[in-house]
């Protein structure tokens, strides 16, 4: 998923740390506030000790990944942070209006189920399946989810597929908790889990970069996220993929 203070996706993903393991919530951008938000404030995502890295003020201009292989970097403007940067998850959000946060995901496993437990998911019972070419077919065949057609684009030359995902209103039985905020969770990277919050929406670009499919994933609370993509799409067009 994504999630924390500001940090990645949406209102409701993108990173939670959950026993002591770190988690990657790739939800609504805001958090309330962000996508995938790291969730040391109780929203998206927290960090083991071990694993948990201070979020930091970023300068306008050119970021580079310290970690994250497949960007290259990306530019940004004034009142953005990274949250989280791993080899499985680059993070980024705005704590400022709109409120949001852009994931750079790395996932190696879609979960046919994600309404379990972070143990659960993270387990090896889990139920898994590779990550297929079409990502966007895959969340259209959840019925939990409400995601667009695949509309196709390009990210650094590169083709790619751009879809909106929702997460439906979940039954008040489900109480499964992503730090404050209700979620499931869609994918996992070893013991990074990746995730959707209720109340938010996330516009997934898939792009490959050496037999790696990324997703980029900018996500918002729903009532801001049209204003909020506006500003990720910008940042978006900047990507710099490390192709060689």
């Amino acid at each position: 998923m994504s999630a924390t203070s500001p940090a990645r996706r949406g209102a409701g993903p993108v990173l939670l740390a959950i026993a002591a393991i770190a988690v990657a919530l790739a939800a609504g951008a805001g958090i309330g506030l962000g996508v995938s938000r790291l969730v040391e404030h109780d929203d998206h995502k927290t960090s083991s000790p071990a694993g948990r890295q201070a979020a930091s003020v970023l300068h306008a201009g050119r970021y580079t990944s310290r970690r994250f292989t497949p960007v290259r970097y990306f530019t940004i403007g004034q009142g953005w942070r990274v949250d989280v940067d791993t080899p499985a998850l680059l993070e980024i959000s705005r704590g400022g209006t709109p409120f949001g946060s852009i994931g750079f995901d790395l996932p190696r496993e879609l979960l046919d189920d994600g309404s379990i437990s972070y143990a659960e998911a993270a387990s090896a019972g889990a139920k898994v399946r590779p990550v297929p070419d079409d990502v966007g077919a895959f969340f259209r065949s959840r019925p939990e989810f409400e995601t667009s057609a695949s509309t196709p684009t390009t990210v650094d030359g590169q083709p790619a597929d751009s879809f909106t995902v929702r997460l439906k209103p979940l039954p008040p039985e489900n109480r499964h908790l992503c730090g404050a905020t209700r979620c499931i969770f869609y994918a996992r990277n070893a013991s990074q889990l990746f995730g959707l919050f209720e109340n938010d929406t996330t516009e997934f670009t898939v792009v490959r970069v050496r037999n790696q499919t990324v997703l980029i994933a900018a996500a918002a609370p729903t009532q801001a996220f049209d204003e909020f993509r506006t500003i990720a799409n910008q940042i978006v067009r900047t990507v710099r993929l490390r192709l060689r």
